[in-house]
């Protein structure tokens, strides 16, 4: 499945700004009547970066061109780093979901850096290259200028549909299993696509220290992670980590084609990020997909499959399943990493998602110091 031009996937990459359409000055509202109290559904309206109702008023003006209270606003649960609104117009018409940018108080590795134009491109892909059904993309705005300053994205949940993600409370068990269903079908058919460059989606193919090779592209995506560790000083075999993937990095010159890959290090965060909307009389019938906060690159689809051939593989011989085999390794100490780096980012409620990831790393490190040695 090949993509469409660059030009149409990164019309407002960092590589070519100077192509970045110029927005134009944002056209006053005429003063209206007095607006009834907003309804907030969950949380508070003092949430932080919960946007004012005139912003909002004044934003679905700008987008659909006509007057447009907005009835109630609904903060979604779990939409990984982005905080995500549903907004019930007050006339009648298909809400919207509205996706801003990580709140100043988060902590964001480097992998999140631009996330909110990460997930803007994944839309655009998923729309243009993938038979997944996205909501409509109605406006956005990464610079940003409008919406007091916010970057965001504004789609639209059609009628007869609702959205619900993985942590709703009031959703049975079987419409739970929704959003884990569907996060495994969306991660192989992303893996089907093939792409420009080597690394995170917001690099593009003018960036000259990575992109050209998936070994160079996959050891800076190591050494950022890395780094975040130690920025939070976080206790990781920091040495260790870096002598296998400078001993190992050869076997990651078989990969030659870009592909997209979904690499959320556990099946919890995966169906975190993944909001789903469904019919509304058949809540367990998927009819659209958004994906906030998901990690996705360009790369290796096996980065995004850990665990599912690792023992066949152990039993193979050969260059080839050799290479393959180290390969696995690598990409299983960067995604337990990953995942001890977020609980420490941004801790959970449970501490076996660490444990685990710290049992993996420790055992894989200590099969491939062996081998090293």
């Amino acid at each position: 499945m090949r993509l469409p031009s660059i030009d149409a996937l990164y019309p407002y990459s960092m590589w070519a700004p100077s192509t970045a359409p110029v927005e134009e000055p944002l056209s006053p509202i005429s003063p209206g009547p007095a607006r009834s109290p907003l309804s907030f559904a969950s949380p508070s309206p003092s949430s932080p970066s919960t946007p004012s109702i005139n912003a909002l008023d004044r934003l679905v003006y700008q987008v659909r061109g006509a007057r447009v209270e907005i009835e109630q606003v609904e903060e979604l649960d779990a939409c990984g780093i982005h905080p995500m609104y549903l907004l019930t117009p007050s006339d009648g018409s298909p809400a919207l979901l509205l996706t801003l940018a990580p709140r100043a108080h988060v902590k964001t590795l480097r992998i999140e850096q631009r996330s909110l134009e990460t997930q803007l491109q994944l839309h655009r892909l998923l729309d243009d290259s993938t038979n997944i059904a996205v909501p409509p993309l109605l406006a956005s705005d990464l610079t940003p200028k409008r919406l007091g300053g916010s970057p965001f994205l504004l789609t639209t949940c059609p009628r007869g549909q609702r959205v619900m993600t993985a942590m709703d409370g009031h959703v049975s068990e079987p419409e739970r299993e929704s959003p884990d269903e569907q996060a495994n079908a969306v991660a192989h058919t992303l893996s089907q696509v093939e792409g420009p460059f080597f690394g995170l989606l917001h690099w593009g193919p003018g960036r000259k220290a990575g992109g050209r090779s998936w070994r160079q592209a996959f050891s800076m995506m190591v050494e950022d992670a890395l780094r975040d560790g130690e920025e939070m000083l976080v206790a990781l075999p920091y040495e260790a980590i870096r002598a296998c993937l400078a001993h190992w990095a050869s076997a990651l010159d078989d990969v030659t084609v870009p592909r997209l890959v979904w690499l959320d290090p556990s099946v919890e965060r995966a169906s975190a990020s993944t909001v789903v909307l469904v019919n509304e009389e058949d809540p367990t019938r998927p009819t659209g997909l958004m994906l906030s906060g998901a990690w996705i690159v360009w790369g290796d689809p096996l980065l995004g499959n850990i665990g599912d051939d690792e023992d066949d593989v152990s039993m193979e011989e050969g260059q080839e399943s050799t290479h393959r085999r180290r390969r696995i390794a690598l990409y299983t100490i960067y995604r337990s990493v990953l995942a001890i780096l977020e609980e420490n980012y941004r801790p959970s409620l449970s501490e076996r998602r660490e444990l685990e990831a710290r049992k993996r790393l420790t055992s894989i490190l200590g099969s491939t110091s062996r081998e090293i040695l």
